[in-house]
C-alpha cells in the first residue's frame, strides 16, 4: 500500500461510508438532494442521491455522502485551518499520501447487472461554500476503478447540507495521510 495510507486509507474508508450511509442514513435527503452526472466511454447518466454531511473533528476532515440503496457518491474534505469554504483539488490518497492540505478525496460505487463497481477519484475539484442554510457545493473529477484501467467522468452538485458532528461515519484516518490541522466547522 501507500505510505502513510494503511491498509485502503481514506479511500477504503469513503467506500465504506458509502455503504453505512446506505444503511443508516441515507433516507434523510436535507433540504436538496445531491445531484450527479456520470460519464463513462459513450454512456452517460444524470441523477440524484439523498445527501447528508458529516464533521469528523478528531480527524479533521468533512464527508459529504449522497446515497441511496446501494449507490453512492461520497467526498472527504481536509481543509488546512478553520475556514470550510473554499476549493480543494481531487487527489487519489494511496499514491500522493503525502499531500498537503487542503484536498479532498472522492468514492463512487453502484450495482450494475452482475457487480459491484467502485470508483476513486485521481483528480478534479471541490468548491464548497458555507451558508446559514448549510454546506453547498460542485464538483467535477476523474475517477477510476481502483484495479484495471476503467475510468469515468462525474459532475456534482450538493445545496444547504446540514451538517452534523462526527458518528460511526467517521472512520479513523491517519492524519499523516492527508497532512495539516484539524478545522472547526459548526459552532
Amino acid at each position: 500500500m501507500g505510505r502513510g495510507g494503511g491498509e485502503g486509507g481514506p479511500v477504503k474508508s469513503l467506500l465504506a461510508a458509502v455503504g453505512v450511509a446506505a444503511l443508516v442514513g441515507a433516507c434523510d435527503s436535507g433540504p436538496d438532494p445531491m445531484r450527479v452526472v456520470w460519464q463513462r466511454d459513450t454512456v452517460s447518466a444524470e441523477f440524484s442521491l439523498p445527501v447528508h454531511s458529516v464533521w469528523c473533528q478528531e480527524q479533521g476532515w468533512l464527508e459529504v455522502v449522497g446515497a441511496r440503496s446501494d449507490t453512492g457518491v461520497a467526498l472527504a474534505i481536509f481543509p488546512s485551518d478553520t475556514i470550510i469554504t473554499g476549493r480543494y483539488p481531487i487527489v487519489l490518497p494511496l499514491e500522493r499520501t503525502d499531500s498537503i492540505r487542503p484536498v479532498a478525496v472522492v468514492a463512487v460505487r453502484w450495482f450494475s447487472q452482475d457487480e459491484l463497481l467502485s470508483f476513486e477519484g485521481v483528480e478534479g475539484e471541490v468548491v464548497v461554500e458555507h451558508t446559514v442554510e448549510g454546506l453547498t457545493g460542485r464538483f467535477h473529477a476523474r475517477l477510476r476503478a481502483p484495479k484495471g484501467i476503467d475510468s469515468l467522468r462525474l459532475e456534482g452538485e450538493f445545496r444547504r447540507t446540514p451538517v452534523t458532528r462526527g458518528g460511526i461515519e467517521c472512520q479513523p484516518i491517519e492524519q499523516d495521510s492527508v497532512g495539516g490541522d484539524s478545522a472547526v466547522v459548526l459552532d
